[in-house]
């Protein structure tokens, strides 16, 4: 009878045993792939916001052949601001802080509104233009 016992508890000791151990691996690579996600969407979004402050040089330079120039000290002053906040994005290994990421969304936000006015513009002058050289 104590031999009964003895292997009932044992196969109880394993089978929870193994329950757990599958539990804890579970919620780990639960963990890992989540951390995998973040990191991935963190990466996607600093290189879109870097491949449109790598653009605005261009952009700039054609917004001055233009009568835009009034948009371009200002914007030149926001991506300037955007560039050293999206450092500070890029850079941060550990969890970004509520302040960084409302100053990120805040400097990406103040740039888009004004890339709408400097396209605006520039737009406007590059149909003038198209509008005069046009045959009669």
């Amino acid at each position: 009878m104590p031999g009964q016992w003895l292997k009932f508890t044992a196969f109880w000791s394993v089978f929870i045993g193994i329950v757990l151990f599958c539990v804890i691996l579970g919620g780990y690579s639960s963990f890992w792939r989540s951390q995998s996600r973040i990191e991935t969407s963190k990466s996607f979004l600093t290189d879109a916001c870097q491949k449109r402050l790598d653009l605005l040089p261009g952009l700039i330079e054609m917004a001055e052949n233009c009568d835009a120039r009034t948009s371009i000290p200002k914007i030149t002053q926001t991506a300037e601001n955007a560039t050293i906040i999206l450092k500070q994005v890029i850079f941060q290994k550990k969890l970004l802080e509520n302040t960084l990421i409302k100053e990120f969304e805040m400097s990406q936000a103040r740039l888009t509104s004004q890339l709408k006015v400097l396209l605006t513009q520039t737009e406007t002058c590059l149909d003038k233009n198209y509008s005069n050289h046009l045959p009669p």
